[in-house]
Parts: structure tokens; C-alpha cells; sequence
């Protein structure tokens, strides 16, 4: 029945240079698209969502995200592009909507990409790192757009009909004469995405680099600022942090102080002995200071070399001088009391 009625001579009437039957099947393909790209969309929703609620991971948020940045408008072109090729249309008109429907996927793609970075990155830097997240998917979005755009450009050249082969060639060439050029720029730029990730420091840590020292304040895509201990503002290229070896102090939770006395020979050993009895009441003028040991390390030509370690329990580099200051100065005392000279 179906067969006769495809045999008919009515369809074969054209419209605009499309048979009805081709424009039957357009249409028809037009409408399973549509309902058919819909309910799949639909039903993934309806699927996956209620599982993404029970589980904590961030793939299936992901996927639904993913699913949910494909809107009904997309989907629709696409299912008229598709249609359109049972149909004989105008070059241009068929070649423009060809041009929409690449710029269109290109952006739905980068919006693919940005959750995907986006999961990948908060995943990779963990809990608690959320605005230097943002600085790396931020840097990621620009060069994976520049890469999707230049595919999508050269696709389009090519269904115009230009030869894409020399032009890929020249890109080559120009692309590694662009390197050459900004390799300083490009360094800093990759040492930012290091320090990003490898975390040797953070906004708000107290670095230490070469000669120079202080709290960073931002870590930017081209270098790092820094506040110094007096009040200046350093800028440190990211390139030379990757490089360098950097002490960092805000994870320290003790330091350790030594102090070294050279006593003269001929000082009487009772004396010498007063200031071994005495170091521990001394040192330990706080709670936050333990003194580790207290002896006499070597004799140097005609001096005692007293060696007098102790632990300070702070991170507070400010309180660590303030304790280690009055510790010295209690030392002073301690000579001048028992009436020591120093070598």
C-alpha cells in the first residue's frame, strides 16, 4: 500500500526544483528529529539526575550539566540542517546555514569544555583553593577556545572550497615563529599553570626567595606579587619561582634556634657550670619554648664553646623573634650576673 502510494504521480510534482516527495521526507525527518533529540534529552534528565543526587561525585553533575547546556534552539538548527539535505536549496543559503550550524557547534563545544575544566580543576586543586580555580580554568577556557575556533575556521575554508593544506602549513611555520618569539612569555605562562597545581605556595603564604622575602598577594598569569617585610610590593616572574628554590614559612608549626658562647679558658669551671644548671630557667621563659640541649661542644684554642639549642612551637615568625630576643637577653643577664666575658 505504502509502496503504490510513493508511485503516485502527485508526488512528483515540484516545488521550487524539490519533488513533494523530498519534501515529504524533509519534513518527516524533520519532526522524528525534533521529538526524537528532545526525549533522548529528556530521558537522560530524568535518568541520571536522581542518581547524580545520591552519589557525591563530580562526573555525574558533570554529565548533567553537559546535558543540560544542549538547548532545545541547537538541536532544532540541527535537526533543519539535516533535514535540508533531501532538499536542493541554493549553494550560498546551504553553505551559510553550514556556517551557522559550525559556529554554533563550536560554542556548544566550548561550553562542554568549560564544565569539563571546570570538574577536572576543582578536582585536581581540592577543597579550600576555589578562587585559584577559577584564575586556572579561566587561563584553560582561553587556549581551548583558540584551538576549537581555528578547527572550526578551517573547516569552514574548506567546505568553501579554498585548500586548507598551504594554509595549515603556514599556520605551522607561523606558529613556531610565534613561540620563538613569546617563549618568555609562553614559560611564565606554563610556570603559572606548576604553581597552580603543584601548590608550592598560596595567596597569603610567607616565601622566601633567593634574597628576597615576603607575603604573596597574587599569583598572576605572567608572575607573582609579593609583599616584602618592608612594605615594598616585589614582582617575581612565574618562570623564576618554578626555577628557584623557595623556603616557604606558613607551614611551620616549630623553629629552632641556636645560640653559640665562646667563654675563655680560664674561666673557673664553677661558673661553667652555673650556666649549664641555669640554661633550662633561661630558655624556658614561655610556654612555647622547649630547650633541646645545652652543652659544651668543643674546646676552641683558649675558649669553651657552649652550644645551646632550643625549639620554639609557633608559626608566627614576628612571635618567633620576640621569644628568640628575649631568650638572648636573658643569656646577657645570665654572663653578666655571674660576671662571664665573652671570647
Amino acid at each position: 500500500m505504502l509502496k503504490e502510494l510513493t508511485k503516485l504521480e502527485f508526488w512528483r510534482f515540484t516545488v521550487l526544483g524539490n519533488s513533494l516527495q523530498n519534501i515529504g521526507f524533509a519534513v518527516l525527518s524533520l519532526i522524528i528529529l525534533l521529538f526524537g533529540l528532545k526525549l533522548v534529552q529528556s530521558i537522560v534528565l530524568n535518568r541520571y539526575e536522581k542518581k547524580a543526587v545520591r552519589t557525591e561525585t563530580p562526573i555525574d553533575n558533570a554529565f548533567i550539566s553537559i546535558v543540560r547546556s544542549i538547548k532545545p534552539p541547537f538541536y532544532y538548527f540541527l535537526a533543519f540542517y539535516i533535514s535540508i539535505q533531501f532538499l536542493k536549496i541554493n549553494p550560498i543559503f546551504e553553505k551559510s546555514i553550514y556556517l551557522i550550524l559550525i559556529s554554533w557547534a563550536i560554542y556548544q563545544a566550548s561550553l562542554v569544555i568549560q564544565i569539563i575544566a571546570d570538574v577536572f580543576v576543582k578536582k585536581s586543586m581540592g577543597v579550600g583553593r576555589e578562587k585559584e580555580a577559577l584564575g586556572v580554568i579561566s587561563l584553560l577556557n582561553i587556549f581551548l577556545k583558540i584551538i576549537l575556533w581555528s578547527i572550526g575556521l578551517l573547516f569552514v575554508l574548506s567546505n568553501f572550497g579554498i585548500n586548507i593544506t598551504s594554509l595549515v602549513a603556514g599556520l605551522g611555520i607561523g606558529g613556531v615563529a610565534f613561540a620563538l618569539a613569546m617563549q618568555n612569555i609562553l614559560k611564565d605562562l606554563f610556570s603559572s599553570f606548576t604553581i597552580y597545581f603543584d601548590r608550592p605556595f598560596i595567596v597569603g603564604d610567607h616565601i622566601i626567595v633567593g634574597n628576597d622575602e615576603g607575603v604573596v598577594r597574587n599569583i598572576g598569569v605572567k608572575s607573582t606579587r609579593l609583599k616584602s617585610v618592608s612594605g615594598e610590593e616585589l614582582i617575581i616572574s612565574n618562570q623564576e619561582l618554578t626555577s628557584a628554590r623557595i623556603l616557604n614559612l606558613s607551614n611551620v608549626s616549630k623553629r629552632r634556634a641556636k645560640v653559640i658562647l665562646s667563654i675563655p679558658f680560664n674561666t673557673p669551671i664553677d661558673k661553667l657550670e652555673k650556666i649549664l644548671q641555669e640554661a633550662k630557667d633561661v630558655v624556658e621563659i614561655d610556654k612555647h619554648i622547649i630547650l633541646t640541649r645545652s652543652h659544651v661542644v668543643k674546646i676552641d684554642g683558649k675558649n669553651f664553646v657552649f652550644e645551646i639549642v632550643f625549639d620554639i612551637n609557633t608559626g608566627d615568625k614576628n612571635l618567633f623573634l620576640d621569644l628568640q630576643q628575649q631568650v638572648l637577653l636573658n643569656l646577657k643577664k645570665l654572663l653578666e650576673k655571674e660576671k662571664i666575658d665573652l671570647a
